[in-house]
């Protein structure tokens, strides 16, 4: 797993939920924080890949979390670019999770 790239990754996405300050996105927020705040503590790449797992499934669980979250703006091309950063980090995440090394 390339956890490297991947709390590059949750550390966007961090900022990027803490930029649209929505009180929607609270717990989302909150808990991709506590991901990058525990992977910046961990020592071994062993606890760095766990991290990553767990963290995946409370911000990307089947349903709810940032699995249904679209940020909505009645134009669509704004309604594009504000969502793109969100499902651009979650693919890439995904591709991240499911690879095995």
């Amino acid at each position: 797993m390339d956890t490297k790239r991947a709390e590059l990754l949750l550390t966007e996405l961090r900022d990027y939920l803490r930029k649209l300050n929505d009180e929607d996105l609270y717990i989302q927020t909150r808990n991709v924080s506590e991901a990058v705040q525990y992977l910046e503590q961990s020592d071994t790449e062993e606890e760095k890949e766990q991290i990553i797992r767990t963290y995946f499934r409370y911000l990307y669980p089947a349903r709810g979390g940032l699995s249904d979250v679209v940020i909505w703006d009645s134009d669509f091309a704004t309604r594009v670019a504000l969502n793109e950063p969100l499902e651009r980090i979650r693919k890439e995440l995904t591709a991240i999770v499911r690879t095995r090394e």
